[in-house]
């Protein structure tokens, strides 16, 4: 997740800095942890971390709720909402990347579980390790590529005629992806 911090110079008196001060260290900070904390609190959060999601009016109705819980404590109402959208941005990258590495966590659990020590492998075939080495080997054979000439060796070169004329030849098909 990419943030931009804007820096700018706040010219005001002591007391409109220490109250914004206060706005954003006692207030908007607690705010925004207390909605961390209880969207991991939630009985349903084991699920959501499983399927990726949680649902979209979960931040609205925690937003409204905290607010009411903390009535005597003043803050600005847009800035309950962006703490509203810090917190869904948080908890959608988290998701995210809880997502991509459960993903690598299967994608290297099947890989692992395809290999087999040659104790395991003889077992289960029913031969001995030198046949399965030898059926092995062939099978790489017929489905390695082979060495094929390069089209181009293959082709006669052109004339002086032939290469003045393919440079003043239009392509007959002007699409990038041939047909």
């Amino acid at each position: 997740m990419t943030q931009i911090t804007t820096q700018c110079r706040l010219v005001a008196p002591a007391e409109t800095r220490r109250h914004l001060w206060h706005l954003m260290a006692d207030i908007y900070t607690p705010f925004i942890n207390e909605m961390l904390a209880r969207i991991a609190q939630h009985p349903d959060f084991a699920q959501w971390s499983q399927t990726g999601r949680i649902p979209a009016d979960l931040f609205e109705t925690l937003r409204k709720a905290i607010k009411e819980e903390w009535a005597d404590r003043w803050m600005p109402g847009r800035w309950s909402y962006a703490a509203r959208e810090l917190v869904r941005r948080i908890y959608k990258s988290w998701m995210t990347l809880r997502r991509r590495l459960r993903h690598q966590w299967v994608g290297q659990s099947r890989w692992l579980e395809t290999l087999q020590s040659d104790d395991e492998l003889v077992e289960r075939c029913g031969l001995p390790l030198e046949a399965i080495r030898t059926e092995a080997a062939q099978i790489l054979a017929q489905h390695s590529p082979s060495k094929k000439p390069s089209p181009k060796a293959a082709k006669p070169p052109k004339s002086a005629k032939g290469k003045a004329k393919a440079k003043t030849a239009k392509p007959q098909n002007p699409s990038l992806y041939p047909q």
